[in-house]
């Protein structure tokens, strides 16, 4: 009788082993499709907290609470964009599109107007702007040390003949495997928002400015998470290209989420 018990112990050990082995969070994704992890169709609705880094306590403050809504169609350029409005920001809209190997934001680059208010006048006579009109903000197959660049806007100095160009914002994402987030098993992006200001002291080797965050995208449930500078918070959150909150942190969560 003990014999048998043994040997069912060490046959139920093998197989609960077998299982254990069998669930690799990359492996399940890694033929994923992007749309996959920002999924809906109109009526889906998203709703988020967004907290605050409070600097003399370390701790994030509540500060607000909004909705997202997928709303419909909208062709802009010739191409088909899924229309989301968040009500947490004065109804703003993100245009989105999804494939099977990306998730799409159309870039909004309105907010850079400070930007160029802060150049001198004389260096918008020689200057010209290249810009993506999409950031790639998710890229599939999900594989380890995997990266690339989500985003880029480049300044064009065009004087005596001479042609001169180089990124003033270049926002690189990189994949960071899976993990729990907000109990949820989710794949991990980190992004970095590269920022170069010009001047007429350092017109063609301005400093860099790193801006850093991160976001959690969940299988059948969407973007769950986004925690870092509120530059990388406003992209992710609604497709802005800003450098007008550079100074803050901020995190996202979702908290309710019904999928159409």
């Amino acid at each position: 009788m003990l014999r048998y018990t043994i040997v069912t112990v060490i046959i139920l050990i093998f197989i609960f082993s077998c299982k254990d082995s069998s669930v690799n969070p990359v492996d399940r994704t890694v033929s994923a499709n992007a749309a996959d992890y920002y999924p809906g169709g109109e009526g889906t609705i998203l709703k988020y907290r967004t907290d605050t880094l409070n600097l003399s306590t370390a701790l994030y403050d509540s500060v607000s609470a909004g909705v997202s809504l997928f709303s419909g169609e909208e062709i802009s350029g010739g191409t088909n964009y899924i229309r989301q409005i968040n009500d947490e920001t004065g109804d703003t809209e993100l245009l989105f599109r999804r494939s099977d190997a990306a998730l799409y934001f159309y870039a909004d680059t309105t907010g850079l107007g400070s930007l160029l208010l802060s150049l001198p006048p004389q260096l918008m006579e020689i200057i010209s702007f290249e810009a993506d009109r999409e950031a790639i903000v998710l890229s599939t197959p999900f594989q380890d040390n995997k990266s690339w660049t989500a985003y880029k806007l480049n300044m064009v100095i065009e004087q005596d003949s001479i042609r001169y160009s180089y990124s003033i914002i270049d926002i690189k994402a990189f994949y960071e495997g899976s993990e729990v987030f907000n109990d949820m098993l989710s794949e991990k992006i980190k992004y970095q928002f590269t920022l170069r200001i010009p001047s007429v002291d350092n017109l063609f080797d301005p400093p860099a400015s790193v801006y850093k965050g991160e976001a959690w995208f969940t299988e059948s449930t969407g973007l769950t998470g986004i925690r870092g500078n509120g530059a990388i918070v406003g992209f992710l959150g609604g497709g802005d290209i800003n450098i007008s909150d550079t100074l803050t942190t901020v995190q996202r969560i979702l908290t309710e989420y019904q999928i159409k």
